[in-house]
């Protein structure tokens, strides 16, 4: 969906389903709009998060603090991906995967979000630049965090 002013100028860019539309204004700024009241993610997150006590850390059975399943600095963050994540054209589940980052590996994010279902992160991983998403459902039963606030060897 192309979002067009009054004299015909491009705005926005969009693209999504019922439940998330997401794009890029004309400006390059990043755009997420969540339908209220539409159960999805969050909802199924939020469920497995209150059935398990916690959300974990990756593929670990720790359960992590509130601070470290909170998004990250808004710009610039350096992160460390605790699972093999697939980065996202866009900031919604129905897009195109760019690239996978792998296990225990440090990216610098470009900015970060948040979003109904959690924080997400526009990052370069290779020759695209992607969305990394925070808050993730492991085998639709576990809520997990992806990655972690800091990176170790770059100190917190």
């Amino acid at each position: 969906m192309t979002l067009f002013d009054a004299a015909g100028a491009v705005i926005a860019r969009l693209g999504g389903s019922q439940r998330r539309i997401s794009g890029t204004s004309a400006l390059g700024s990043p755009l997420i709009f969540d339908m209220v009241g539409v159960a999805g993610t969050v909802a199924m997150l939020e469920a497995a998060r209150r059935a398990r006590g916690c959300f974990y850390s990756g593929f670990t059975s720790k359960c992590v603090d509130a601070a470290e399943a909170a998004s990250p600095a808004p710009e610039r963050a350096s992160v460390q991906v605790l699972v093999n994540l697939n980065v996202l054209a866009e900031a919604r589940d129905d897009t195109e995967v760019v690239g996978v980052v792998p296990t225990q590996t440090c990216v610098t994010t470009e900015l970060c979000l948040m979003a109904t279902d959690g924080a997400w992160c526009r990052a370069k991983v290779g020759e695209r630049t992607g969305w990394m998403r925070k808050l993730a459902l492991r085998q639709n039963r576990w809520a997990i965090v992806t990655f972690e606030n800091f990176c170790p060897k770059q100190g917190r």
